[in-house]
């Protein structure tokens, strides 16, 4: 009965059938029933004594038996044998239907005149990859059933607003199919005025699913019935509770996620550099310390007569030794307290750095500086710690001096001539030794694959290799020489100034070690500059030989490569561009993109896992590598678990293996993996909070691992696998383009014109793996501050060394200037000297510390600029000769009486 306007509510109607046939459904307002609310009904259903009934309704574009056919029909796939009130819905004296059968609804006006045993063909559409593809299933006729009981029911088939609630078939509004209104016979209109959405054919469940199962479900409702006599209202009640009960919110897409602990999990960051930067910083505190050293030396040697004096009054030497360490502590007291102020400014100077330096560019809201009071309490007790043990070394050289030298300005006893005849044996020894050792951790440095344990062989063999140099240096300052030093003018005096150096041999090694460990840390930071290279293009190369790639903001469903997508290319491309080109133009256009091969990825939205990423990547992007790639091969790769020929000839089919323990075999790239993952080669990454469609934990055996690659965002795995655990995925993201012979400029212009509305983005490969190198290149040039500030710590300890040199000499430069020798010869004379020491520390470190990497250079990853490396060693040796000469002129304007007098 209409209600006052004429009209039936839907609420009112479904309470009439509902007693009418007294059974409940479960349906969804998107047409289709998830699969997890799908087991959870079958569950509770069983808990309530309730009986299931499935039914996937579908509708088809015609119904036809080879003559005849019937338009825009509804579909059941059910269990046609089901006792009532769920069916039965089977011709008189049939039990069951098979999966090959159909039965057709029994109505007056059909124009099907089929009879049991000829075949019917029902023509459909499937939505597949965004685009709608017509398709034909044929079966064999067994039957037709009365439009009564069960049969009659428009409410198997869900409210789909547009069609189910028209009072015609004519009406139906905007349909997601292919509609023509004018195929509608006035019969269609009387089935629908009379019968509205009621099925015109059945067919078995798992036939109905094979066919029409989709992304969004197999199923469009659940009919439920009580046993006969049972509660209909109670059993729902009771369904209800259950239902709720057995849905699992994360298998329908709700996750619950602690979002603060995991913020800070990946605020973390990908990778801790602390440890690099302590390894790097390690060189430079050797050579502040030296410094140090050198600098304490210089205060004493001035005050020698001060000193004199005391232990001539008296004074032990044990007293004299605490007095100037307690100098020296309170001296080192305050300058850890300034450098405890001097490291927040440092820092905060590096962090500005690096967000100008960060490809491009870094928001400093994402970096801010970190100080805790135990930070400032380690960094303070470490350096006055170690300044303390430098200064006592310093002050311990003056018990061994008389006080009548100290009285006359003598400081040290290694001012005499030296009297040994040759270097000590355990000098040449700790050199032999050292250089064995790190030519074995050189040797490792090659084989070893963990990132870790080759930062370890580096820095390891770099210290032992410096520490051979400088014991070498320190057996030959020890040598005797008595050689007359033969010749005149400028050739002489270097000669003899290079003698000089050994004069003095623990305040020369102290000079060149200093120098030594800032060359060392140049060289060694820029020789891990890393660049694409020349050969980038290459197919066994980190591009692929791909020139170009491309991401997408919205799915592209069309193959790219196929006539369709070429031509829905050249569409777009006519519609974006036709007023930039005349006709001709816009065919030379659509033959450059009919020259260009794509291969699709299907991606997974997840964390960017490449060192772009300050943060830590939870869930890693996953990528689904076509078929066509596999089989192409390409790339390099640093290491896999290829077993046979054919792997080791072509990892990439490592991704065609099956699941081991569950977990799918992927391809990562190797920083990736090691630095942002924290995994390496064979190790499985279970996903945390991930699940694939079916509810299991997304777990990912890392099976290759490339080398330099364009894949450094995410993982990769076979789209079989891909497509296994997101079934309902459907489009491509991402794109590697061969540009073939086409410039890959002009084919980057049209494809972006083509695609703009998909937000089609593409981008040079070589600037996209610059990016990632960039990452690394900038995080060096960090790390080559601290050879900055190394090589200001060498130029003031040349010029320290200088002061002081010629301060002990100014009485034998006197008399020299003083028989004749003009200012310029006896700058260069000590000039040459220190000029000396200045290469002698360079070479050991730049030795050092090219041997120390090569491993890394032999194995590809890093390329020495040789320009640059000679241009940042002549910056130092500049510098150094700098220092040097401003303190030999400051010196030698000295007056010369009071050093004559002394002498």
């Amino acid at each position: 009965r209409a209600g006052p306007d004429g009209t039936l509510s839907r609420d009112q109607v479904i309470a009439y059938y509902r007693q009418h046939h007294g059974y409940l459904a479960l349906e969804s307002r998107q047409m289709f029933l998830e699969d997890a609310v799908a087991v959870a009904a079958r569950q509770a259903a069983e808990e309530t004594g309730l009986t299931a009934a499935p039914t996937l309704i579908y509708l088809a574009d015609t119904i036809s038996d080879g003559k005849n056919e019937i338009p825009y029909s509804v579909v059941a796939a059910l269990d046609p044998s089901l006792p009532p009130p769920l069916g039965p819905f089977l011709p008189p004296g049939m039990e069951r239907l098979d999966d090959n059968g159909i039965v057709l609804a029994d109505w007056p006006e059909s124009p099907l005149k089929a009879k049991p045993g000829d075949r019917i063909f029902l023509t459909y559409y499937l939505e597949r990859e965004g685009r709608l593809e017509q398709r034909i299933a044929g079966f064999i006729l067994r039957g037709k059933v009365p439009l009564k009981g069960a049969a009659d029911d428009p409410f198997l088939t869900p409210e789909f607003r547009g069609i189910t609630d028209r009072l015609d078939i004519r009406s139906w509004e905007d349909p997601p199919f292919p509609y023509d209104n004018r195929r509608i016979k006035p019969a269609d209109e009387r089935y629908w005025h009379r019968y509205r959405t009621t099925p015109k054919a059945y067919v078995t469940l798992a036939k109905g699913q094979e066919l029409w199962g989709s992304r969004f479900g197999k199923l469009t409702s659940i009919r439920l019935a009580p046993p006969p006599g049972g509660d209909l209202d109670r059993a729902e009640q009771e369904f209800r509770r259950r239902l709720l009960f057995h849905l699992d919110p994360e298998r329908i897409g709700m996750r619950f996620d602690p979002v603060r602990e995991r913020g800070l999990e990946a605020a973390g960051g990908g990778t801790d550099f602390s440890m690099l930067f302590l390894g790097f910083s390690f060189f430079l505190i050797v050579a502040a310390l030296l410094l140090v050293g050198l600098l304490f030396r210089l205060n004493l040697d001035r005050r020698a007569a001060e000193v004199g004096i005391l232990f001539a009054a008296g004074y032990r030497r044990s007293t004299v030794r605490w007095l100037l360490l307690a100098e020296g502590a309170l001296l080192a007291a305050v300058g850890a307290l300034v450098g405890c102020m001097g490291a927040v400014l440092y820092s905060e100077l590096l962090l500005s750095l690096l967000s100008v330096l960060w490809p491009g560019g870094l928001d400093r809201s994402f970096l801010r500086l970190h100080v805790t009071p135990r930070s400032f309490l380690l960094g303070y007790g470490a350096a006055l710690g170690v300044s303390l043990l430098t200064i006592a070394w310093a002050v311990r050289v003056m018990g061994k001096v008389s006080p009548r030298a100290l009285l006359a300005g003598d400081t040290a006893s290694e001012g005499e001539p030296i009297r040994e005849r040759r270097p000590p044996r355990w000098s040449l020894w700790l050199a032999g030794g050292s250089v064995a050792v790190a030519l074995v951790l050189v040797g490792a440095g090659g084989w070893v694959q963990d990132h870790e344990l080759r930062a370890m062989t580096f820095f390891g063999s770099g210290a032992l290799l410096l520490t051979a140099g400088l014991a070498g240096v320190w057996a030959w300052m020890r040598r005797g020489r008595h050689a007359t030093v033969s010749g005149h003018g400028t050739p002489a005096l270097t000669r003899l100034g290079i003698r000089n150096a050994a004069r003095h041999p623990v305040r020369s090694l102290l000079t060149a070690g200093l120098l030594a460990s800032s060359a060392f840390l140049l060289v060694a930071v820029e020789s891990f500059r890393r660049q694409a290279g020349h050969d980038f293009l290459n197919r066994n190369s980190g591009s692929g030989g791909f020139a170009l790639l491309a991401e997408s903001n919205v799915p592209i469903y069309q193959d790219l490569n196929s006539e369709a997508g070429r031509q829905e290319l050249s569409e777009e491309l006519e519609r974006q561009l036709r007023s930039e080109f005349d006709p001709a133009g816009l065919t030379a256009a659509q033959a450059v993109l009919r020259d260009v091969t794509f291969y699709p990825f299907r991606v997974r939205a997840g964390d960017d896992a490449s060192c772009l990423n300050l943060y830590q990547p939870r869930r890693p992007r996953l990528l689904g590598v076509p078929d066509a790639l596999v089989v192409r091969g390409g790339f390099r790769f640093a290491d896999s678990d290829a077993k046979t020929p054919e792997e080791r000839a072509n990892p990439w089919l490592l991704l065609n293996r099956s699941r081991r323990d569950g977990a799918v075999p992927v391809i990562g790239e190797q920083n990736t993996v090691t630095w942002m993952l924290k995994k390496k080669l064979g190790d499985v990454l279970e996903v945390p909070g991930e699940t694939d469609e079916n509810g299991r934990p997304i777990r990912l055996h890392i099976v290759g691992l490339l080398k330099d690659s364009v894949f450094q965002s995410g993982l990769l795995m076979s789209e079989r696998h891909f497509l296994e655990m997101y079934p309902g995925h459907q489009g491509y993201n991402f794109f590697l383009i061969d540009t073939g012979r086409q410039s890959p400029e002009e084919v980057k212009r049209l494809l972006r014109a083509a695609l703009a509305d998909r937000g089609f983005e593409v981008a040079s490969t070589a600037e996209r793996l610059e990016s990632y190198l960039a990452v690394e290149n900038t995080y060096l040039s960090t790390f080559q501050v601290l050879g900055g500030l190394g090589l200001l710590l060498g130029a003031l300890g040349l010029a320290v060394v200088l002061l002081r040199g010629v301060w002990e000499r100014r009485g034998e430069l006197a008399l020299l200037r003083a028989l004749g020798y003009r200012h310029r010869a006896l700058g260069w004379l000590v000039l040459a000297e220190n000029a000396f020491l200045l290469a002698l520390g360079l070479t050991a470190g730049t030795l050092a510390a090219l041997v120390a990497v090569a491993p890394h250079l032999a194995s590809g990853e890093g390329e020495v600029s040789w320009l640059a490396l000679l241009g940042m060693l002549a910056l130092v040796l500049a510098v150094g000769l700098m220092a040097g000469a401003a303190a030999v002129a400051a010196t030698l304007r000295a007056p010369l009486l009071p050093a004559l007098r002394r002498e």
